[in-house]
């Protein structure tokens, strides 16, 4: 009977070497630029236990003037000298984290071959598994793709409930989608907040670059040598190629994403099996290493976010208010 559980130890020939110790607060690292979300949004302290409690302003205080007199010329009344209370609430928002991991399987002989010839067979695996773990984190911030049920909802579907959505073609053009007074900006501004950047799947950019003024001239200058930068208000931008970003839901999201926080509970941590089988999610064997003459690296890390709302003085209905709008593909 093949003992699934068993591990290979880091002094395994084959493992040995393929894992560096000081690599795992490099990979967390290097996801975190690579993720859409977590480049963007605010970065807590790691939190010590699973979840994190964050106080919130829920209340704003209220100043009044004290009026030397009984009243004045105009009729104003004042309570003669005396300053009136006032009080701030605060609530909390917590920060849960989550497991978050992959597993690669690899051939040994693929990897006996790749050692003999001198291949870095870390510096191979080591993009993917910071690809693997930054689409996983935007799919979940950004769609809710996959997960877990202590997270937010995803931004676009939070936004759509909030009727923070604006469907390309609702406007006399898309600059006007985007930036008139009905646009998707001004969704992010009416609640008071500031967009900050904005993402945009990789289709718009050649939209953006067919925008002309009614003389015929792009509205995007497009420089001679080097990348475009594409700025909206003056906000520069990007188009994310990590696959996240789902085109049928949202072509577009604009915000201020530091309203956005999140927290490492755990650091990356490895583990390696070659006796180990992986299934799918109907239970079915695609892999089974022992058998098969492979070697499978487990990635594991946890993590969380969440989005605080801290009350502010242009929308003081907390459930109203949202830092994010979204462009949507256009309606039928």
């Amino acid at each position: 009977m093949t003992d699934y559980d068993s591990m290979v130890s880091r002094a395994d020939p084959l493992a040995a070497g393929l894992i560096p110790t000081e690599y795992s607060k490099s990979i967390i690292k290097e996801a975190t630029k690579a993720s859409i979300c977590l480049s963007r949004m605010r970065k807590m302290p790691d939190i010590p236990a699973s979840v994190l409690s964050i106080p919130v302003l829920d209340s704003k205080p209220t100043a009044y003037f004290t009026g030397a007199e009984a009243g004045d010329a105009s009729g104003n009344t004042y309570d003669e000298g005396l300053m009136k209370a006032t009080y701030a609430e605060w609530a909390n928002v917590t920060i849960t984290a989550e497991e978050l991991g992959v597993i690669l399987p690899i051939s040994k002989a693929v990897l006996k071959d790749m050692k003999a010839n001198g291949y870095d067979v870390w510096g191979e695996l080591k993009p993917e598994l910071i690809e693997a773990i930054a689409v996983a984190i935007d799919a979940a911030i950004l769609h809710g793709t996959d997960k877990p049920t202590s997270w937010p909802a995803g931004i676009v579907t939070d936004a759509t409930s909030k009727s923070h959505t604006v469907a390309l073609g609702t406007g006399a053009d898309m600059y006007d989608d985007l930036m008139s007074e009905d646009g998707v900006f001004s969704l992010v501004e009416a609640d008071g907040y500031r967009v900050t950047d904005w993402i945009a799947d990789i289709s718009l950019k050649s939209r953006f670059r067919g925008l002309r003024t009614t003389d015929g001239i792009p509205i995007f200058t497009f420089p001679a040598a080097g990348e475009t930068a594409y700025r909206l208000d003056g906000i520069p931008g990007e188009f994310p190629e990590n696959g996240a970003l789902s085109a049928a839901a949202a072509l577009l999201i604009a915000g201020d994403f530091s309203k956005g926080v999140y927290a490492w509970r755990q650091g990356i941590e490895f583990d390696m099996s070659d006796q180990a089988v992986i299934t799918d999610g109907s239970a079915n064997i695609i892999r089974n290493l022992w058998q098969q003459n492979m070697i499978a690296m487990k990635v594991t890390c946890r993590l969380g976010w969440a989005r605080p709302n801290p009350v502010n003085r242009v929308q003081g209905t907390g459930a109203n208010r949202y830092p994010w709008a979204v462009l949507t593909p256009a309606v039928g």
